[in-house]
């Protein structure tokens, strides 16, 4: 599942330092984790920001050429809550 970060008209995209492209921040599900606790889970861990769950937004289907796999996104518009800085 992906997070939508708007802050003044710009959205948050990130990118790891391994790939050519640019994403919204997003994670994997733990075991018994709700999707919301997901998203605020990892938007902390992976991008030092503290979000609250507003609503739903949208579904994305992704089939990985290559690999017979598909992946499926569920997408939230957040707000930003605190950002967290690390020394």
């Amino acid at each position: 599942m992906a997070g939508v970060i708007i802050k003044d008209g710009k959205v948050l995209f990130q990118r790891a330092a391994s790939d050519n492209f640019w994403a919204l921040p997003d994670g994997r599900v733990e075991m018994l984790e709700t999707t919301r606790q997901t998203l605020v889970r990892d938007m902390e861990e992976e991008i030092g920001v503290k979000v609250e769950i507003m609503r739903f937004l949208f579904v994305v289907e992704n089939f990985l050429i290559g690999r017979i796999q598909k992946l499926t996104s569920l997408d939230f518009i957040t707000s930003l809550m605190s950002l967290m800085i690390q020394n």
